[in-house]
């Protein structure tokens, strides 16, 4: 009887410290439980990389990623020299001497490349992508539903 005692002294002592913490807690604004499992899902982390990565895939579901559409690549480049030049000869003559000597240089460059045949490599790959996608849709769905059709919590009914 005496162990029972202090265990029992302990367990009040507990329960009414969560139900005073409990009861401050109740005093501030709380959710439903609709809104913290709406809340849930939209925060969470794996919902959101996942609904990334589906649409990561329906962008790169495309005939350029394929490889059907040619590749442009263009530079450009300009340089501007400015130079003083002093010749001193070795026989005491009077030195010449040239200033604001200025040269300029453009260069441009525009190439196009272009795969005319490459044993079917884009259309296998375009097949390969558009795969990619429609399983990242499917695998995704749930999470759509979820992640879209969640209530709007700034307003309160």
């Amino acid at each position: 009887m005496r162990n029972k005692i202090p265990a029992i002294l302990l367990f009040l002592f507990i329960y009414h410290g969560i139900a005073v913490g409990q009861s401050d807690s109740l005093r501030t604004d709380s959710l439903s439980l609709s809104e913290a499992i709406s809340l849930a899902l939209q925060e969470n982390h794996n919902i959101t990389v996942a609904v990334n990565a589906t649409r990561i895939d329906e962008n790169n579901a495309t005939i350029g990623n394929a490889g059907y559409l040619p590749s442009v690549f263009a530079t450009g480049s300009y340089n501007r020299t400015n130079e003083n030049v002093t010749q001193n000869f070795a026989s005491d003559t009077v030195a010449q001497t040239s200033q604001q000597n200025i040269s300029k240089q453009y260069n441009a460059a525009l190439n196009a490349e272009y795969t005319l045949f490459d044993g079917f490599g884009n259309y296998y790959r375009l097949q390969s992508l558009q795969s990619q996608e429609e399983l990242g849709s499917v695998r995704s769905r749930p999470l759509r539903w979820v992640r879209f059709r969640t209530p709007n919590f700034g307003r309160h009914s």
